[in-house]
């Protein structure tokens, strides 16, 4: 054996342990690198409700896309204070206590009866996956025109879900101008 045909076989054995590391390095990262790149639940779903009727509903299909064993996927109830208030305005400022009050910013509010099914969208076919009464309380997060109470968060695995909301009481005390939606992202706790 010569010296060139020694350095060529270490050369290919070179090449190919490379292309195998890089391959390995691939397989390892993709669910790292895609779920980077792509949200489990595209993209966060919201749909409007009325409470102030009883029996009304709110539906929506989501797709979730992939799953990690951390995520859960949440469901909220989001009261959405008027744009045609000037902020901090005195009307902006009493609207806003108003709701605070109503959700619960720093006691537990109105109380909401609320029923959430959840089925499995498969081959054309609705399968149950969830389905039960909550009573809303409390706030469960707040911003600039927006307050959140949560209803629950449910690990899910990948694919289509039908999501319906029904209020089952009449809420009449919601502050004026005030809209109410569902809304379903990934919380990322249970």
């Amino acid at each position: 054996m010569t010296f060139q045909s020694i350095l060529k076989m270490v050369l290919i054995a070179a090449a190919i342990l490379i292309v195998l590391a890089v391959v390995t390095f691939c397989i390892l990262f993709y669910d790292m690198v895609y779920a980077m790149l792509i949200p489990p639940l595209s993209p966060i779903k919201q749909v409007p409700i009325d409470i102030t009727k009883a029996g009304s509903t709110a539906s929506i299909l989501i797709r979730i896309r992939y799953h990690r064993s951390y995520d859960f996927f949440g469901y909220r109830l989001v009261f959405n204070m008027p744009e045609d208030l000037e902020k901090n305005s005195l009307a902006y400022r009493e609207r806003r206590d108003q709701l605070a009050e109503f959700v619960g910013q720093y006691a537990s509010g109105v109380k909401i009866p609320v029923k959430i099914m959840v089925n499995r969208v498969k081959d054309g076919r609705q399968i149950p996956f969830h389905e039960q009464v909550y009573y809303t309380e409390g706030c469960y997060s707040w911003g600039h025109r927006r307050f959140t109470r949560r209803i629950k968060s449910f690990y899910m695995n990948p694919g289509y879900y039908q999501v319906r909301l029904e209020n089952l009481t009449a809420i009449t005390s919601l502050p004026e101008g005030v809209t109410v939606a569902l809304e379903v992202l990934p919380s990322g706790r249970k």
